[in-house]
């Protein structure tokens, strides 16, 4: 983690058929603030809660959800340790109506490299900077939008900035920013009163 980069708060093993030493660490910020949760800095294999769970947002309001995925080894395996393809999903819990909240939350989803991967450029940081790859090309949209671009499944480029795909091996790690804003200048956007949306982001691996 560079100086330029923000600390992540919460960390889980990923639970997966393909290896058992992929770790996932998270932050989530609201409105410029990163949040916090009492299992900070502890490793588990359950997670606490939902990764976003906010009430009562208000036109105006924005945060972020940025996840590393990492392979961990103990190192006995030197640089012939396991390769793996992340994959990513993000799927509505249910249809909602037209004009649910979902149509008015604008989301971007994107590989959080900065220029050249150097946390002074922008690595890391939970903000959608210039030259940074979305994880496909529908991942920017409302969130209905988004959710069905990517609720099939999205492989996960583990080196972004290299042209052509590529694997995650040991000691490695890829970091997704999950940006999500309201708005507040929408047509009829008092519709969005007193609505709530539940959705789904997944990650997991397979064997490359």
């Amino acid at each position: 983690m560079t100086e330029g980069s923000r600390a992540y708060t919460d960390t889980m093993q990923l639970q997966t058929e393909a290896i058992e030493d992929c770790v996932i660490d998270w932050r989530e910020t609201y409105n410029g603030a990163t949040l916090t949760d009492t299992t900070a800095g502890t490793v588990s294999t359950e997670p606490s809660g939902p990764a976003i769970s906010l009430g009562n947002v208000l036109p105006g309001d924005s945060g972020s959800l940025s996840v590393r995925l990492r392979i961990v080894t103990d190192g006995s395996g030197g640089g012939d340790g396991p390769a793996v393809e992340p994959e990513l999903t993000v799927s509505l819990r249910d249809g909602g109506e037209p004009t649910s909240i979902q149509e008015y939350i604008d989301i971007a989803v994107w590989y959080d490299t900065g220029l050249f991967d150097v946390g002074a450029l922008g690595s890391d940081n939970a903000e959608h900077d210039p030259g940074e790859r979305l994880v496909d090309s529908g991942a920017s949209g409302t969130l209905g939008d988004v959710a069905a671009a990517l609720e099939d499944g999205v492989a996960l480029d583990a080196s972004p900035l290299t042209p052509g795909a590529s694997c995650l091996g040991a000691e490695d790690a890829v970091t997704v920013t999950f940006g999500w804003s309201f708005p507040p200048d929408q047509a009829d956007i008092n519709a969005a009163q007193g609505d709530t949306v539940e959705f789904d982001i997944q990650f997991d691996v397979t064997q490359c």
